[in-house]
């Protein structure tokens, strides 16, 4: 098909693999606007409207916002189970509607498998189904992320997740292959994980074809590329979810479409983003945008710290609750990104 006869149920795919941040290894400006792309190569993707009336239409996950968990350790570097119940009830009280276990703040890749799963077990003891539990089961071997899926399924969670394949360049057949061997190992959602700064993002073309396994449950997007987004939205199923992985984007990807939040700062500030949802969906944008960029301010402080060890850190002056060290090779907050910290959220009026 020519690419000026492109369908309406197309997608447009930039060059570079089908993916805008392909132009970029990191989030950054784009060198062209997608938009602008009106002859790049189209790849076709179910049309919604065809699709959504034979769908059922109940949500695979509730509406509303995650904490993509962190994950407290001992002296030793394994699972702090008790400190783990604690932070669990916090965040329950907090308001947060469900729990996203080892992913990249929860440092999943740097944990044992057995610690994963002993996680796993205790997040969804402790929860007992006040919060939903999605386990991130992404492994650089696709057999171990089944396993890690079929035990996710047996120990009670709500959902699982995946970032395709890491380190080898195994192109979307892989990526394919990655999600098919874990989508059969489980009967529950699975949720695609796109993060493209640290794994290689998903193409259009291969989100056409993952949308349609039998349990493909939506997606988590840490992406600034909220147009990308929307297209997806349109392209899915009615039963599956976009949820946004960008804390600094909450807003604006809601109004894009997305069914809720998972992120690293739903740990540090979880009334704040519960409170995002609240008004956004209440109509009382100028409290949704206030708070937004209140968040904003103080995401923006701790990055430009670089220093991952902080994280944790941003947990004791909250909340109270010392999580412990991170694994290597996440070297331990330095006492000048400490002081900051302080300084940042004292400016803000957190402490």
């Amino acid at each position: 098909m020519s690419q000026d006869r492109a369908p309406r149920n197309a997608i447009p795919v930039p060059p570079g693999g089908g993916n805008w941040n392909a132009q970029k290894a990191s989030e950054g400006p784009l060198t062209e606007s997608p938009c602008g792309l009106h002859h790049a190569a189209m790849a076709s993707l179910p049309h919604p409207r065809t699709r959504l009336s034979r769908q059922p239409s109940a949500k695979v996950l509730p509406r509303g916002v995650y904490s993509a968990t962190f994950t407290p350790l001992d002296r030793n570097y394994r699972v702090n189970h008790k400190t783990l119940r604690q932070l669990v009830e916090c965040q329950l009280k907090a308001g947060l509607t469900g729990f996203y276990l080892t992913g990249s703040t929860g440092q999943g890749f740097l944990l044992s498998e057995e610690d994963r799963k002993a996680l796993v077990e205790t997040v969804v003891a402790t929860s007992r189904g006040r919060g939903k539990v999605i386990v991130h089961v992404g492994h650089m071997n696709s057999r171990v992320a089944a396993d890690l899926a079929a035990h996710a399924e047996r120990s009670g969670a709500d959902a699982v997740s995946s970032v395709p394949p890491v380190f080898f360049k195994v192109g979307a057949a892989g990526a394919l292959l990655h999600y098919q061997t874990i989508a059969r190992a489980t009967r529950l959602p699975l949720l695609g994980y796109n993060i493209p700064a640290l794994a290689d993002g998903l193409s259009n073309d291969l989100v056409g074809k993952l949308i349609q396994l039998p349990n493909w449950g939506g997606f988590k997007l840490t992406s600034f590329n909220l147009y990308q987004m929307g297209l997806w939205i349109e392209a899915m199923r009615k039963n599956q979810v976009m949820m946004i992985g960008c804390d600094e984007m909450m807003l604006p990807a809601l109004a894009m479409g997305a069914d809720g939040a998972i992120g690293t700062s739903e740990n540090w500030f979880p009334r704040e983003f519960v409170s995002i949802l609240r008004d956004f969906d209440a109509g009382r944008l100028d409290l949704a945008r206030k708070t937004q960029m209140r968040m904003n301010r103080v995401i923006h402080g701790v990055l430009a710290l670089e220093e991952l060890g902080v994280y944790k850190y941003l947990m004791e002056l909250l909340h109270d609750l010392d999580l412990g060290p991170s694994p290597n090779p996440v070297a331990p907050p330095t006492s000048r990104a400490k002081a900051a910290c302080r300084q940042l959220l004292r400016r803000e009026g957190f402490i």
